[in-house]
């Protein structure tokens, strides 16, 4: 009986992992997409890439910002592999499917992007259908 208990609890503790690890893996790809696509902005990188490949990836390596913004992109996929280990892929999905449109939620709040009516519909679309897909794998 003791181990059984024991059992549960591990497997309850590997449920509350997963879930945070899932958690700060979407943020942490939400956050990354967001600086990664500012600091090429301000640093030119597609201009420099044209111009100069080397020079760009010199540029690249030595800015700490957007090394900052791999890192969180490579942090983001080691913690979505983990947690797929743990969690239903019909519960994951559905949240993977809510990281672009955040992007571009918060492309539009800190980068200043353009968020017409249309894409703000899209979205608002694409969430009432993960949480409808949530609503459905709880069932």
């Amino acid at each position: 009986m003791g181990a059984m208990r024991a059992n549960g609890l591990r497997n309850t503790m590997t449920r509350q992992f997963a879930l945070l690890a899932l958690a700060f893996a979407c943020i942490s790809m939400i956050c990354s997409q967001l600086l990664i696509k500012a600091r090429f902005t301000v640093l030119d990188i597609a201009g420099q890439l044209a111009a100069d490949p080397l020079g760009a990836a010199w540029t690249v390596l030595r800015d700490v910002p957007l090394l900052v913004g791999f890192a969180l992109l490579v942090t983001g996929a080691a913690l979505w592999y983990s947690a797929m280990t743990r969690l239903p892929l019909g519960f994951m999905m559905p949240l993977a499917a809510m990281i672009m449109p955040m992007v571009v939620v918060g492309a539009a709040l800190f980068l200043g992007e353009p968020l017409s009516a249309q894409k703000a519909a899209a979205i608002a679309v694409i969430t009432a259908g993960t949480i409808w897909l949530g609503l459905l794998h709880q069932t």
